[in-house]
């Protein structure tokens, strides 16, 4: 083995190591921040559905503020210092949700979401920053599949933790994940040269109409999940905390096993994988509108764990095959914000429509929603399949 080839594995080594630890030390710990807070909302604060779903949308706000209109526009250098000084602040700010009421809970949400803006866009680009092709789909997979191990990790300690701790003392617990991230977060590697400057066309670009209508067909729905999963499962079944925060522990297994599976195959045309995560995405949602009992809800989110782990990947590499290392920063950021803003709408009008007709027919109300940019998602694929294939 030459010189050179041993440099560009050390250093393509180094680089997993460190994508993969800070995206599993953000990731847990973040799912957790986002899957915890509504239950103790709704049932330590006494808020209602509505409410649930407005601090859902506020935190993604601050969010989408941070990564559109901040992350997205200042250069490489300044964006990697601000990384770090997020990632610090995340290690610091994570505990102090153990001391969450009526009023704090206004301020700590804006604040992890702001935060989260700053630090989740930058570790996709340093995924995306190798030559090689192939080298860069296998790092994205390596990427995907983290996140869903961090999904994994997340909700069977979690649940661990629920059988003998409160529902607040769960973020101490979680705190050495922040702590951990911040640790890797000088690591990072960082586009070294100047992005170009940001414009509309980054969001018309074909290959980028493609990854947005098919990860659309599954951003919506989650949105609603991970706010109301759990809180359906406790008022529909009558289940203790550790049990509706484990639901997510089957759903994200099959999400893994989606993207190993996915890694591996590194498919040359998408297509089939998407139609295939979109149809599964609609017999879950049908099975779990159905569910009789907390057996078949859990089928039905076993079901939509394998759409989880096919979808985003899926769009991640056609973001990859349409832009070159200068674009694909904003093209992440911009893919980025615009799910924001859906993750801020989102979970707002589920909670709206809950207090209205029920958890149980908001769900079923995601059916129609899936069929509708599941035909756009093909026009777009056809119209451009050339260019991103």
């Amino acid at each position: 083995m030459n010189e050179n080839k041993k440099i560009f594995l050390n250093n393509t080594l180094f680089s997993i190591i460190v994508i993969a630890g800070i995206t599993i030390s953000m990731r847990a710990s973040n799912n957790m921040l986002i899957t915890t807070v509504p239950l103790i909302a709704r049932y330590s604060l006494h808020f209602n559905n509505e409410v649930v779903g407005f601090l859902s949308a506020f935190f993604t706000l601050f969010s989408f503020i941070s990564s559109y209109f901040i992350n997205i526009k200042i250069t490489p250098v300044k964006r990697r210092y601000l990384f770090i000084i997020s990632s610090f602040l995340y290690g610091i700010t994570l505990p102090l949700f153990y001391f969450l009421n009526r009023v704090i809970i206004w301020i700590l949400i804006p604040v992890g979401g702001f935060i989260l803006g700053l630090i989740m866009p930058n570790i996709i680009t340093s995924a995306n920053l190798f030559d090689d092709t192939k080298t860069r789909e296998r790092i994205i997979g390596i990427y995907t599949i983290s996140l869903s191990v961090s999904l994994i990790i997340q909700p069977l300690i979690e649940s661990a933790i629920l059988s003998v701790y409160t529902l607040q003392e769960v973020f101490l617990w979680f705190t050495p994940f922040g702590i951990a991230a911040a640790v890797f977060s000088p690591f990072l590697q960082f586009p070294s040269i100047e992005t170009n400057p940001l414009n509309i066309e980054i969001a018309k670009n074909k290959g980028f109409l493609v990854a947005f209508f098919n990860v659309l067909t599954y951003n919506v729905p989650f949105a609603i999940i991970t706010t109301f999963g759990a809180i359906y499962a406790k008022e529909k079944f009558g289940t203790v905390f550790s049990i509706d925060i484990g639901i997510f522990g089957i759903f994200f297994l099959l999400s893994l096993i989606s993207r190993i599976v996915l890694t591996y195959v590194q498919p040359a045309k998408l297509w089939g994988y998407m139609l295939t995560s979109m149809l599964l995405t609609l017999l879950g949602l049908f099975t779990l509108v159905v569910s009789p009992n907390i057996i078949v809800y859990f089928l039905a989110f076993a079901i939509l764990g394998i759409p989880h782990g096919l979808t985003y990947p899926l769009s991640l590499t056609t973001l990859s095959r349409t832009y070159d290392k200068k674009s694909i920063n904003k093209a992440n950021s911009t893919f980025y914000s615009i799910f924001s803003i859906i993750g801020i709408v989102t979970p707002l009008l589920g909670g709206i429509a809950s207090a209205y007709i029920g958890l149980n027919y908001t769900f079923f109300s995601l059916i129609p929603f899936v069929l509708l940019i599941m035909i756009l998602a093909r026009i777009s694929y056809k119209n451009f399949e050339k260019d991103i294939i």
